[in-house]
């Protein structure tokens, strides 16, 4: 995204403002916000913005009135709606005037930066895209530094531009011989530690790669469907997959490591030729040949894994392993070392992590780094154990001291299917000091009616299905309606839907890998987290029932 654009927040709620700052300033954009809206009329009227998002519902001006006014003065800026509370007549009214996108609260980063990028994209106003669209992605990105991070396979390296590049290492079998890939659309919204990318091999089963930050996908690399091959012989460079536009970038990206590598070998030449097969595999090395210098090096705080070149220490190698345990027992060490050493016995005595012969002759080492830096899994509750899903659940609520309630409910029977999904969002949640509640009595109807009476007896209700919405294996696809009350509220409750796209759509099975579980599960209890707080900030809003409306609670 440009760098000087402005952008204009109009919200009679300072935290709404607040927040729309904290989003885009990060990618760029200069943020105005204004809590009045005569005030942000005139200073949408007098100044240049790149776009304008309005809140709908303000006190003697509404957001559709002030675009209407504002029309005749600026008929071609972007403007995005936002509301608590959407309806049919206002998403109408809201299209008849040329409104760019109609965002519901409470809103994630990654939808603020779609409708944003989406709408100056539509204008031609995102030089940026449109001098990637010139002169080609490859030429136009450019890294801040040559530090890449790592979440398991997936890399990220930072731009010039504030967006990240990704793409993946792969190992093993998975790096042979590539039949396609599939990548994402532009504009898609990506989760981290969710599917970024499919892999088909030419032999084998096919696999995703997951994307190692979240956002919103500016590029893709157009030469991989017709070369999948550069993905195994230059990941880092020709074979790079996506740019993102990072969406929770501080919270995220220390999750990602910097595989920092210490190569301890007495042999210079030989330690050369394999930093540079390391660092081509984004890993950032320091070669050490001296023991005073490795004892300042495992000082540093930084996690490190050791490269041990056992064949350039001959018989001293086990003792300064060993010396190397002492100094610090949770490094781990991988063991190079020729094939038929004598000294293999005395080195598995030691604390290692590894023993590889020749792992740089064929490239073993690819699968020896990823083992090496692998993120592990925090231990994760048992579906059956003391805090886990004993009976059919379909409902999880969340409270806090304000005593506010979020609740999530299920499509029948999909935590009956998925017991270890549900007893790691409920971990999650617990993990955040909520108190959660869950319930397995009755099923929950999904029709716009009972999702409804359903939401009277919380104050925000998220749903969660599994459909075929045409995303790899895993996806999650979070959208917002409010409408489905318009008939008996004035002030209807918006419901949050989140889709997860299913292994098997026949089914709607979740069927997936342990950290594709734990970081769907992750992103989940997020979202209620997200509503819950903006629960907590949102203003008291009196919520009158038809007269010939009965409430019915979904519990009763």
């Amino acid at each position: 995204m440009s760098a000087d654009q402005h952008i204009l927040v109009v919200d009679d709620e300072e935290v709404i403002c607040q927040a729309c700052r904290r989003i885009l300033s990060p990618h760029g954009f200069q943020v105005d916000g204004c809590t009045d809206p005569f005030d942000g009329l005139c200073w949408a009227a007098e100044k240049d913005y790149a776009a304008i998002l309005l809140d709908i519902k303000m006190a003697g001006l509404t957001g559709v009135q002030l675009l209407e006014q504002l029309r005749n003065a600026k008929p071609d800026v972007p403007v995005i709606l936002i509301t608590g509370y959407p309806n049919v007549r206002d998403a109408a009214m809201a299209i008849r005037l040329g409104a760019a996108d109609y965002i519901t609260k409470p809103f994630t980063p990654e939808e603020i930066v779609q409708a944003v990028q989406c709408a100056l994209q539509r204008v031609g106003q995102q030089r940026d895209r449109s001098a990637i669209e010139a002169r080609g992605p490859a030429e136009a990105w450019t890294p801040v530094t040559d530090e890449f991070r790592f979440w398991n396979e997936s890399w990220l390296q930072v731009g010039n531009d504030r967006s990240v590049r990704v793409g993946a290492v792969l190992t093993g079998s998975r790096g042979q011989e590539l039949k396609a890939v599939e990548l994402p659309r532009i504009s898609e919204v990506v989760y981290q530690g969710l599917p970024l990318a499919g892999i088909t091999p030419t032999d084998g089963p096919s696999f995703t790669i997951p994307a190692p930050v979240s956002g919103v996908v500016l590029s893709v690399n157009e030469r991989l469907p017709r070369r999948p091959d550069l993905l195994s012989k230059e990941p880092l460079k020709a074979g790079w997959l996506a740019t993102i536009c990072p969406t929770r970038f501080e919270e995220e990206v220390d999750r990602c490591r910097v595989r920092n590598v210490l190569l301890v070998s007495s042999n210079r030449e030989v330690a050369d030729q394999q930093a540079d097969v390391l660092n081509g595999l984004g890993c950032r090395v320091r070669v050490i040949e001296e023991a005073k210098t490795l004892t300042s090096a495992l000082l540093d705080p930084e996690e490190v894994v050791i490269v041990f070149d056992g064949a350039s220490h001959g018989e001293r190698g086990p003792e300064l392993v060993q010396w190397i345990n002492e100094l610090s027992p949770d490094v781990r060490i991988v063991v190079v070392a020729s094939r038929g050493s004598r000294w293999e016995a005395a080195y598995r005595q030691r604390k290692i992590l590894y023993y590889a012969v020749e792992p740089f002759a064929d490239y073993e080492i690819i699968d020896v780094m990823d083992a090496a830096f692998r993120t592990l899994l925090p231990r994760s509750p048992s579906p059956e154990g003391p805090h886990g899903v004993h009976e059919p659940l379909t409902r999880m609520s969340i409270t806090k001291g304000s005593g506010r309630t979020v609740r999530l409910v299920a499509a029948p029977n999909l935590f009956v299917r998925n017991k270890r999904l549900a007893a790691l969002i409920a971990a999650r949640l617990r993990d955040r000091l909520y108190n959660v509640e869950l319930c397995g009595k009755n099923d929950v109807d999904l029709t716009p009616l009972g999702l409804l009476n359903e939401s009277r007896s919380c104050d925000h209700l998220l749903v969660l299905v599994t459909r075929d919405v045409h995303r790899l294996p895993g996806s999650l696809v979070r959208t917002t309606f409010g409408d489905v009350a318009a008939g008996l509220y004035e002030k209807p409750q918006p419901i949050t839907t989140l889709t997860v796209q299913p292994a098997k759509s026949d089914r709607g099975d979740l069927d997936f890998d342990e950290s594709t579980l734990a970081a769907l599960a992750e992103h989940i209890a997020e979202e209620m987290s997200l509503c819950y707080r903006a629960t907590v900030m949102r203003r008291p809003q009196i919520r009158e029932p038809r007269a010939d409306s009965e409430p019915t609670h979904a519990d009763d």
